[in-house]
């Protein structure tokens, strides 16, 4: 008995959706804060990029410290991503977070976009 040989042909569609999936899940490179605007949490240590924070509110950030900046009205850690990390999607994860524990859970997560 013959076996028939099939012979495995991409499109151009194809190609561009294997591209396209090769360009999004590039890693992007981590920004780390100028001194002057590092996140000083109250009390408590100095915070210069993605990583430093989730080990501080997985670690060394009290739940005082962390309602101190996160309230009702506003989410400290959340803009201070937004604004000197330019990570909005980042931002939006951490201002979803009501507590500590989440919040930490939020800047791991958004830690594997980095390389």
């Amino acid at each position: 008995m013959a076996t028939k040989q099939v012979k495995k042909t991409t499109t151009k569609a194809s190609q561009n959706k294997i591209a396209l999936k090769k360009r999004t899940t590039r890693k992007k490179e981590m920004v780390s804060a100028t001194p002057e605007c590092a996140f000083w949490v109250y009390n408590g240590p100095i915070v210069g990029n993605l990583e430093e924070l989730a080990c501080a509110l997985s670690e060394s950030i009290t739940d005082d410290q962390f309602a101190y900046h996160v309230t009702p009205e506003k989410n400290d850690f959340a803009q201070w991503a937004a604004d000197v990390l330019r990570d909005s999607v980042c931002a939006r994860a951490l201002h979803k977070a009501k507590t500590k524990k989440a919040a930490a859970r939020a800047a791991i997560a958004c830690l594997k976009k980095y390389s």
